[in-house]
């Protein structure tokens, strides 16, 4: 027997030992001598330590030093007596590995008795994660417990399994009321949107995976006692360490102060946003505040610079309450809003009726039932106080936590309207207003004609609308800069203020322009013109500088001469422009007959532009003789310009035009361009011309280019400098500045002659004439026709012929219509002369041909007999 059963017991043995090698918890077995004697794979991967350095060895090597104390004693008493109360049972203790690290293991003993012997082995299963997982639970519990939020904990099934104390604090509930419940169907009311839930539900379904598309979703809840409640909800699912679903972590987070202002702001902005009046806006919310809190009466009022209140919106109080509110002084005693704006902070008042701060305003709010009231300052981003809003309660309830946030919310929006509404005046008042003079400004003019025009056609009475020009006001710029100028155009605007008086408006355009609106008639009208005139003569005193002006004014009548203020005013700057410069009669009213002017005026602009791109201008010459040699001496190359409308249009309106309309150097352009082609033309083709004469604005002098732009068109076209003459007017001797007096240096230092056009009829200084680098002198043809009949003419003339002899300058006699003139000149020194006696101004190719004709009668005879004019009047 023994023989047969001994294979079979080594056999259950040895699957006994390997069923313990290989299980995945450790196995420790101690003898009766508490020593090692079983140690498998598991254990050693538990404390780190190879088999061979644990078998054998005393237990103890495997207890931790503090757990060491008495051990062996428990484990004798428990072989002694069988009595130990940790067989049989699990336990979590920590044991130490051999690189000293802590592990926590789950322990279960069991007592073998074998032959006399006590064994005792322990099964460990490392639970060091789960511990760390437990106390990390107990650590968010704490903290979840604690937060501000609101945390819902759910079952997969979505009942509540647990809420922390910010449920309770934000809605009211204790686990009690929820527990076991789905938290859709307990916290959500009538106005709580089911698109929201539907998101909500949509949420918890996502699978693990789709971590992104869980977002943060608004909805509105309600509270256990029925106030609603905007919270921002975040749903979370929970899953175990196999990846099963064991709960969904819901977090509210309260957002009802942000989304009331959201609603509100987006309702005020929008209505902003509309041009709606401050007014409304308020109003609107109000009405708001109202909606969300019934029991609350809502006003808001603002304060002004005297401390004056002013009801900005009250809809619920009837006007006749507002109105005896209107104009009331902050103070102490005047209502919460009054002592709010007055203290700065927020005011309480439980009984209006009693409180001494309510002694102004107990009269208003007891007849309308309003029994306690509760305002809050509005203030600037800078502190300063701007208004107040005030809740009124219909009982003596203090405000409410929600009142609290809603009036928070009013008191940023409001303050935040409030200050807009300032800046924007502000900037409108900046906008109307001139900056250098702070009258009013063109933007203003709008306005200030359209009260004007309101209030006489109301009244049946004429207003009169004052164009009123600083004459030559640029000269002032120029010789005294614009720093003078401007205190100028200041003193000025403080001499003709005053002068409105009730009902009229001062305005300031642009440059030296100003417009009076007066509420006159056409002879008061007059008188005041007159008035601004002689204001305009007493002198100015800008700086070390004294000065007095003249103005140009022009008078246009409503409803006469315009039923608008753009046409008013189109018609009074008409007729200021008809005001000759420097006269003491200074302004002029307006007429159908300027009307006339002004559309011809406009047509000849737009045709001069036209003109101007499509070379639709021409140059006539008119041939300059030699009076010792009567040879042809040189050309001046005239303007003309014919019109389809208005035929041919005289060289000095054009010109004229030109200069007012910025046109001036665009046409000199084309003048000298063309005259230089046509001369360099004429050299080509051998024609004898030795010079070109172009007259030249004065305006052009000023252009610091001309210099520049000449010589590059005598450069392109293969002339010299001498072959052209440029003429000038005296006013530019008279008007010459730096910078013209700078081009016409220049212009001479290249080589180019420079001529005076019409000398004698302006106002020349001979000290000028002396310092400009002038070749020539141009003789006016009023003084050669009235040569033959005239003692003054003839002593004129001569004098100009003996101011060029003794300056070394050439004159040029224009105008020569008979041989009687032409012989006076000839016979007192005259070098050369112009006018119809020989040749009309005429095309290039007419020219030609008379030019022939004209060398040929000098060859022909020894004292050359002039030809006849071609024409018998005047071009």
């Amino acid at each position: 027997m023994n023989t047969s059963t001994e294979p079979r017991a080594d056999a259950a043995s040895d699957i006994l030992a390997q069923t313990l090698e290989q299980a995945a918890d450790a196995v420790v077995v101690i003898d009766e001598h508490n020593c090692v004697t079983l140690f498998n794979a598991a254990a050693e991967t538990l404390w780190g330590r190879p088999r061979a350095t644990v078998l054998g060895q005393h237990v103890s090597l495997l207890i931790p030093h503090m757990h060491q104390f008495g051990h062996d004693d428990h484990i004798e008493n428990n072989r002694k007596t069988g009595i130990n109360r940790a067989i049989g049972i699990s336990r979590d203790v920590s044991i130490e590995r051999a690189n000293g690290e802590c592990r926590w293991v789950s322990v279960s003993l069991s007592r073998i008795d074998s032959g006399g012997r006590i064994f005792y082995t322990a099964f460990l299963k490392d639970v060091t994660h789960q511990r760390e997982q437990e106390v990390l639970l107990r650590q968010v519990l704490v903290a979840v417990n604690e937060s501000d939020s609101a945390t819902i904990v759910t079952g997969p099934d979505t009942r509540v399994r647990y809420i922390n104390a910010g449920v309770t604090r934000l809605l009211g509930y204790t686990l009690p009321d929820l527990e076991g419940k789905i938290a859709s169907q307990v916290i959500t009311g009538p106005n709580t949107d089911p698109k929201a839930i539907a998101k909500i539900r949509e949420m918890i379904a996502l699978p693990p995976a789709d971590v992104r598309k869980r977002q943060q979703i608004d909805v509105l809840v309600y509270s256990k006692a029925g106030k609603p409640v905007w919270v921002s909800v975040q749903i979370s699912p929970v899953y175990d360490d196999e990846g099963r679903l064991i709960n969904y972590l819901g977090t509210l987070v309260d957002i009802t102060q942000t989304k009331i202002y959201e609603l509100l702001q987006h309702k005020a902005l929008t209505a902003v946003a509309h041009e709606i009046p401050l007014i409304d806006v308020m109003s609107l919310i109000c009405r708001e505040v109202e909606r969300l809190a019934p029991d609350v009466v809502a006003a808001i009022f603002a304060v002004d610079s005297m401390k004056r209140i002013h009801p900005l919106a009250a809809p619920s109080l009837p006007a006749e309450a507002a109105h005896k509110i209107d104009g009331m002084m902050v103070g102490p005693d005047a209502g919460s809003f009054g002592a709010a704006m007055n203290e700065g902070h927020a005011v309480w008042i439980e009984d209006m009726a009693t409180d001494p701060r309510s002694r102004r305003c107990a009269e208003i709010s007891t007849p309308l039932g309003l029994l306690s009231s509760w305002a809050v300052p509005l203030k600037k981003s800078d502190g300063d106080v701007v208004g107040a809003i005030v809740f009124y309660y219909r009982t003596r309830t203090a405000p409410t936590p929600f009142h609290q946030r809603l009036v928070e919310t009013c008191v940023d929006l409001c303050g935040m309207l409030l200050e807009r509404e300032e800046s924007r005046n502000f900037i409108r008042d900046l906008a109307s207003r001139d900056t250098l003079t702070g009258l009013a400004n063109g933007t203003a003019l709008a306005s200030l004609s359209a009260k004007a025009l309101t209030e006489s056609l109301r009244r049946g009475t004429s207003l009169a609308i004052l164009f009123i020009n600083v004459d030559r006001f640029k000269r002032i710029n120029d010789f005294h800069g614009y720093p003078t100028g401007d205190a100028l155009l200041r003193a000025l605007a403080r001499r003709l203020a005053p002068m409105t008086g009730q009902g009229g408006s001062l305005v300031r355009l642009t440059g030296a322009d100003f417009v009076m609106l007066l509420p006159v008639d056409a002879t008061q009208a007059a008188g005041m013109a007159e008035q601004i005139q002689q204001a305009c003569r007493r002198p100015f005193e800008l700086g070390a500088l004294v000065a007095t002006i003249d103005v140009r004014i022009g008078i246009a009548m409503y409803p006469n001469d315009g039923m608008s203020i753009g046409v008013l005013l189109r018609n009074a700057d008409m007729a200021m422009r008809q005001v000759e410069p420097d006269t003491r009669n200074g302004f002029c009213f307006y007429s159908a007959e300027l009307n006339r002017h002004a559309h011809e005026r406009l047509l000849l602009e737009a045709g001069l532009r036209e003109v101007l791109k499509t070379d639709g201008l021409a140059l006539h010459y008119q041939p300059q003789i030699d009076v010792a040699t009567r040879r042809v001496t040189g050309v001046e190359a005239l303007l003309r310009w014919w019109h389809p409308v208005l035929g041919n249009i005289a060289p000095p309106r054009f010109v004229l035009l030109a200069e007012q309309c910025g046109l001036i150097d665009q046409l000199g352009d084309w003048v000298l361009q063309h005259a230089c082609r046509q001369l360099a033309d004429w050299r080509q083709r051998g024609i004898a011309i030795p010079k070109i004469a172009v007259n030249v604005s004065p305006i052009s002098f000023r252009n610091p280019e001309l210099p520049t732009t000449v010589a590059s068109l005598l450069t392109t076209h293969g002339l010299q400098p001498d072959e052209l003459v440029l003429e000038m007017t005296e006013g530019v001797m008279l008007d010459a500045d730096a910078a013209t007096l700078a081009c016409i240096d220049t212009l001479h230092n290249r080589g180019m002659r420079l001529s005076i056009d019409d000398f004698g009829t302006g106002y020349s200084s001979l000290s000028y004439l002396h310092r400009l680098p002038i070749c020539e002198l141009k003789l006016d043809k009023s003084f050669v026709h009235d040569l033959e009949h005239s003692d003054a003419a003839r002593a004129l003339t001569t004098s100009v012929l003996r101011i060029g002899e003794s300056l070394g300058m050439d004159v040029v006699a224009e105008g020569v219509e008979t041989e009687a003139q032409f012989r006076f000149l000839a016979e007192h020194g005259c070098q050369i002369a112009q006018g119809y006696l020989f040749a009309k101004p005429m095309p290039a190719a007419d020219l030609e041909r008379w030019l022939a004709n004209h060398v040929t009668q000098c060859a022909d005879t020894t004292v050359p007999a002039l030809p006849g004019p071609d024409v018998t009047t005047a071009a």
